[in-house]
């Protein structure tokens, strides 16, 4: 395994105007070829409610997918079910973390699950789990000799050189993404459980309502299944949903529902990318953010983008098989188009 994240030489980085950062080839790259591998900046885990298959284990370091029904190591303080290590020795490693993460999850998890429900008790886990991660310094290995690091506002190749909190940081997401009522029930929600004595990471209500809206833009779920495989040749799903949380390298790859790259998980939650066919230099490298099993309908999948990432799609595959309608707001008024 070479050195985490990898990014293959031929990746590259840019902008373009009607759909911001992308990811392109500079040279041809084969079908099969591994174009990344990414490793996770946090991850929070299914909640048991779901009776997920599997569990993972807590470990910063180890992030080792684990059968529901194996042993494991758990909390003395049974601070949240969830909270499981592969055993003895990944816990002891895992201390200096999660002494940071038990007491807010002994004063929080209660009292977020009952009165908000599981959905956001995981988004404020895994923004407490992020913090955590920041305020250890996990994760922060040194850049490569050859990357020079350039101003936060410049788009380039260098942000795949970034490590740690610094590529968090780096991921597009701020709170014009979202609707101002959403923005403030987040604000509601951080000065309720994230600002707290329990949680010493010394982060204001904007730091943390940023880091939502980056991780509500940029997070990926945990499958045992591949997901973007294209066209479709087996119609078996990716899988059930595990857990989720923040690949910032790999974030920077969008959506296609005609995807040219697959990704999947070993066994310790790396994120392994693979081009799904031949991609011709120049080309923008796309992958699925959803099961294209599960949402084979146009409409189908387009009100999957709608609804969990905010924008409409317009991909080869929508575009031909449907057209690319106009928004409803847009489709009754005059433009003066000669018919």
């Amino acid at each position: 395994m070479p050195a985490l994240p990898y990014v293959h030489p031929s990746l590259a980085t840019g902008v373009a105007p009607s759909k911001g950062r992308l990811v392109t080839a500079t040279v041809p790259i084969r079908n099969g070829e591994i174009v990344m591998i990414d490793r996770p900046y946090a991850l929070v885990p299914a909640v048991m409610a779901d009776e997920p298959f599997y569990q993972l284990c807590s470990g910063h370091g180890c992030n080792r997918r684990l059968p529901s029904d194996s042993d494991k190591a758990t909390c003395s303080q049974n601070c949240a079910e969830e909270v499981i290590w592969c055993n003895e020795e990944c816990r002891i490693r895992d201390e200096a973390r999660h002494q940071l993460e038990c007491p807010w999850l002994q004063e929080t998890a209660t009292s977020i699950r009952s009165i908000h429900g599981e959905s956001e008790f995981g988004l404020l886990w895994l923004i407490a789990r992020i913090m955590i991660a920041k305020h250890l310094n996990l994760g922060e290995e040194e850049l490569s000799p050859s990357v020079s690091v350039r101003p936060k506002d410049e788009i380039s190749t260098v942000h795949f050189g970034r490590r740690g909190w610094d590529a968090v940081e780096n991921l597009e997401g701020g709170h014009h993404s979202f609707p101002s009522v959403q923005v403030e029930h987040w604000k509601d929600l951080t000065r309720q459980y994230l600002i707290t004595e329990t949680l010493p990471v010394g982060a204001s209500v904007d730091e943390f309502v940023t880091l939502i809206c980056k991780v509500e833009t940029n997070s990926f779920g945990l499958y045992p299944g591949i997901t973007g495989e294209y066209p479709i040749v087996s119609y078996m799903t990716r899988g059930d949903y595990y857990g989720g949380g923040i690949y910032p390298t790999a974030a920077m790859f969008n959506h296609a529902c005609c995807p040219n790259i697959t990704h999947e998980l070993d066994q310790f939650s790396r994120r392994i990318f693979k081009a799904g066919r031949d991609i011709a230099a120049g080309e923008e490298c796309c992958i699925a953010y959803f099961d294209l099993v599960e949402f084979v309908d146009t409409e189908a999948r387009r009100r999957e983008v709608s609804r969990s990432w905010a924008f409409a799609c317009d991909c080869q595959r929508c575009i031909g098989e449907g057209g690319f309608d106009l928004p409803h707001y847009l489709q009754e008024m005059n433009f003066g188009f000669v018919e």
